[in-house]
């Protein structure tokens, strides 16, 4: 259970299952993430069991150095996704705050005409 808990496997996890709309999709690409994992670390757990075999120090250094890298690569994923994301909701707040421009516009009604104040965005 700590190996499933250690921050890389939760940040792997976090980082794939945010960005799914839906929290049933999330569920089953973690659920399914967690079953490949498992499956995974089974399987090379058994071969190392049956067959005797010696993770050789050099390679468990460089599986250690590729997690490493991978935890780099998500947070960089993550922080360019929150900075997309932020841009494009300061874009959006930009457009709904602009000041709206009043104009003055002659409407004919019936037989009598008036002036009525039309708003415009200058955004068309």
């Amino acid at each position: 259970m700590r190996h499933a808990t250690d921050a890389d496997h939760v940040i792997a996890v976090s980082t794939i299952v945010s960005r799914q709309q839906s929290p049933w999709r999330a569920a089953l690409i973690g659920g399914v993430w967690g079953i490949g994992h498992t499956l995974t670390i089974f399987a090379v757990g058994m071969a190392i069991i049956l067959f005797n075999l010696v993770i050789p120090a050099r390679l468990g250094l460089t599986m250690e150095l590729s997690v490493g890298v991978m935890l780099i690569a998500l947070g960089v994923w993550n922080v360019a996704s929150f900075l997309h994301a932020r841009r494009k909701q300061m874009r959006k707040s930009t457009r709904m705050r602009t000041p709206m421009a009043t104009t003055c516009t002659l409407i004919r009604t019936d037989t009598r005409r008036r002036l009525t104040p039309t708003l415009r965005s200058r955004h068309h």
